[in-house]
């Protein structure tokens, strides 16, 4: 996981990020969303809802696996703006493997490079 300050923690910015309709990217197994952000880096909000898996457990290790993601590929990568992002699961992720799923969240945040 990446650590707490990659996080979005505020209801606020997390209940805008949700109702936001533009600066959304669509890809295989997620929908990502941005919201410029004046902090000195991104942040990332991942949701896996109950639609896409009942168990809990299962629906951690979606999560993990993204956050998994983020902390390699995308955490790293140097951006001129910032912004919060909240990343969506699709329902394809349940039955996806690592490596697709790694390619298509890299492809869905260069568009906001």
């Amino acid at each position: 996981m990446y650590s707490r300050s990659y996080s979005v923690k505020e209801t606020w910015i997390i209940e805008k990020l949700f109702r936001q309709q533009q600066g959304a990217a669509f890809g295989r197994y997620y929908i990502l969303k941005a919201r410029p952000s004046k902090r000195k880096h991104s942040r990332f909000l991942v949701s896996v809802g109950k639609k896409i898996e009942k168990k809990a457990t299962q629906r951690n290790l979606l999560r993990r696996r993204t956050a998994s993601i983020i902390k390699q590929d995308v955490i790293p990568v140097e951006r001129q703006q910032q912004f919060d992002f909240l990343i969506m699961a699709k329902q394809q992720l349940k039955d996806a493997p690592f490596l697709l799923c790694k390619k298509d969240l890299k492809s869905l945040f260069e568009k906001f490079a």
